[in-house]
């Protein structure tokens, strides 16, 4: 999915997940083909997928700006103090056997590092 389809949502950023399912997946970078393992929170209410400015920053993704930015609210209505997303990342994704490119939107995710 294209980021730049979401520019009339808005991200709703929740406080702590009632249960929360994590997988071990693989991110490569498009351009550099560099790898890395994270965690990645399995989240079923969240519209797309997001990673952390800090995991783009330690593994020199490289950015792509969106043509509007994505404005991200808590779950009660707040604006997120993360600010708007701005950005978005493109990597292929190894879950298993399991092999996808995929656009990642690029957000403060606090202690997590990306949300699926």
């Amino acid at each position: 999915m294209d980021s730049d389809h979401y520019t009339e949502r808005e991200v709703r950023q929740t406080l702590k997940p009632l249960r929360e399912v994590w997988l071990s997946v693989r991110l490569e970078s498009v351009d550099t083909h560099k790898r890395v393992s994270v965690r990645a929170l399995l989240d079923n209410r969240v519209i797309g997928l997001f990673m952390s400015k800090k995991l783009v920053e330690k593994q020199d993704f490289k950015l792509e700006k969106l043509v509007k930015p994505i404005k991200v609210r808590n779950m009660d209505g707040s604006d997120n103090k993360g600010g708007s997303i701005i950005h978005k990342v493109e990597v292929n994704m190894y879950y298993k056997e399991h092999v996808e490119h995929v656009r990642i939107d690029v957000c403060k995710l606090g202690k997590m590092e990306v949300i699926l």
